[in-house]
C-alpha cells in the first residue's frame, strides 16, 4: 500500500515537473492578454478604469511612455486629466488602428515602438536575414560609423526585434552604426531544432554569427546592449569568444538582464504563491526535468559565477519593484562586476527604466559610450 501511495507521489511529481517545464521551454506565441476595459473615449482623451492589481500592464495611473493596446490598435498614452474613485482619463495619442470603443479589452504595454525603425522614427535601415547554426536570423542594420557599432539584444518571448526601438534614435544621433539581431525563436528568426528556448546556452552562438557580421563590415569596436534575456545572451557571447574577438567588445551595457534562471523560475514560483520551501523543490525539479529534455547545464548560466571575469566597463539598468527578475539576484552580480555604474531605480518594473524618464535613461546611456566608445563626428541630421 506504501508503495503505491509513494509511486503515486512520484508519477505526479514527475507529470507536475514536465508541466513546468513545458511552460519555460516551449515557445508559445505571446498573446497581449487585455487587463481592464475600456469605459470611453472622446476628443483624444480615453478613460479607463483604476488598477484593481498588481500586474504590471494593468496600473492604468503609471506615469512616464507607455502605450494603450485594443483590438488591432496602437495608441500612445498622455498625462492623467482626470480621475474619480473609480476611473482616470488620460490623453491618448492614436498611432495605428481606428479609436478605442467603451468596452473594448485593452491593456498597457512598455513597448512604445512596435512597427519598424522607418515607421516609428523615420530612421533607414536595412532588414537583413543571415544564416544561424538553427536557421535565418531576422536582422535590422543602420550603417553610420565605419568602425564602432552597438550590438543590440532583445529580451524572451514578448521581447521581439521591436523592444530596442526605444534607444534606437538616440544611438543613431550620437553616430553609431547600429546593428539589433531576433535569436532564434523570436520574430522572423527561425526556430531551434529541438523547439525550446536554452535561455541563451545556445542563443549566444546566434549572437556570434552578427558579430562576424559586424566583422566583415568593418567594425573594429562595439557595444554589447542587451534587455532581460537579450543581457543573458550578451554576457553568454562575451565568455565564450576568443581572445581576439573579446578585444573588440569595448563596453556592455544591460537592462533588467536574466542572471540566473534557477533563481527567476523560483522567483516566478513564490510570486504565484507558492511557498518558499515548495517553490524550491518544484523549481529544482523542474530545471532537472528540463536539464534532462534539452541538455542545458543550468548551472553555467548563473552569470554570478564569471561576473569578476567581464573586463570592460558595464552599465546596468534594474528596477527594485521587477516582477520578473528579482532583485536580489542583480544586487549580488552587481557586487562581482570590476568597472560597474548601476543605475538601480525604486519602484521601476521590469525593463522600465526608459519608460519611466526616456531623457535621464538616454542622458546616461550616451554619458556612458561616450566615454567608453567615443565617436569622433556625429552626424547632422
Amino acid at each position: 500500500m506504501l508503495w503505491g501511495i509513494f509511486l503515486l507521489l512520484l508519477v505526479s511529481l514527475g507529470l507536475l515537473a514536465w508541466r513546468f517545464s513545458d511552460a519555460i521551454l516551449k515557445p508559445e506565441p505571446y498573446h497581449l492578454y487585455p487587463e481592464f476595459n475600456i469605459l470611453d473615449y472622446k476628443d483624444g482623451l480615453v478613460r479607463l478604469p483604476k488598477p484593481i492589481n498588481d500586474r504590471q500592464f494593468a496600473n492604468t495611473l503609471r506615469e512616464g511612455n507607455y502605450v494603450l493596446l485594443w483590438a488591432d490598435s496602437i495608441g500612445r498614452l498622455g498625462k492623467v486629466q482626470e480621475q474619480d474613485e473609480n476611473s482616470v482619463t488620460r490623453e491618448l495619442e492614436l498611432i495605428v488602428g481606428p479609436p478605442p470603443r467603451p468596452g473594448e479589452a485593452a491593456r498597457l504595454d512598455s513597448f512604445v515602438f512596435r512597427r519598424n525603425p522607418k515607421d516609428d522614427h523615420d530612421l533607414s535601415y536595412q532588414e537583413l536575414f543571415l544564416e544561424g547554426p538553427a536557421g535565418k536570423l531576422h536582422c535590422w542594420w543602420i550603417e553610420q560609423d565605419p568602425r564602432k557599432a552597438i550590438y543590440l539584444l532583445h529580451g524572451r518571448r514578448r521581447g521581439q526585434i521591436v523592444e530596442v526601438q526605444r534607444i534606437l534614435p538616440e544611438l543613431v544621433a550620437m553616430g553609431y552604426s547600429v546593428f539589433a539581431l531576433s535569436y532564434r525563436n523570436h520574430s522572423q528568426s527561425a526556430g531551434s531544432p529541438n523547439g525550446f528556448y536554452h535561455y541563451a546556452a545556445s542563443e549566444w552562438e546566434d549572437a556570434l554569427v552578427g558579430l562576424e557580421f559586424l566583422k566583415q563590415q568593418g567594425i573594429a569596436e562595439l557595444a554589447l546592449y542587451g534587455f532581460s534575456m537579450g543581457g543573458a545572451v550578451s554576457l553568454e557571447l562575451y565568455k565564450h569568444l576568443n581572445p581576439n574577438d573579446k578585444s573588440l567588445i569595448k563596453a556592455i551595457i544591460l537592462d533588467a538582464p536574466l542572471l540566473d534562471p534557477k533563481d527567476v523560475f523560483r522567483f516566478g514560483a513564490r510570486r504565484l504563491g507558492i511557498p518558499a520551501l515548495p517553490a524550491m523543490w518544484l523549481t529544482s525539479l523542474t530545471m532537472f526535468t528540463s536539464g534532462l529534455r534539452t541538455g542545458i547545464d543550468w548551472q553555467s548560466l548563473d552569470q554570478r559565477k564569471t561576473a569578476k571575469d567581464i573586463s570592460v566597463p558595464v552599465l546596468l539598468f534594474m528596477g527594485t519593484a521587477d516582477t520578473t527578475i528579482p532583485i536580489e539576484l542583480v544586487d549580488a552580480f552587481a557586487k562581482e562586476v570590476p568597472n560597474l555604474d548601476y543605475v538601480r531605480l525604486e519602484g521601476v518594473e521590469h525593463v522600465e527604466a526608459w519608460n519611466i524618464d526616456p531623457k535621464a535613461y538616454e542622458a546616461k546611456v550616451a554619458t556612458f559610450l561616450e566615454a567608453n566608445l567615443p565617436v569622433a563626428i556625429k552626424p547632422e541630421h
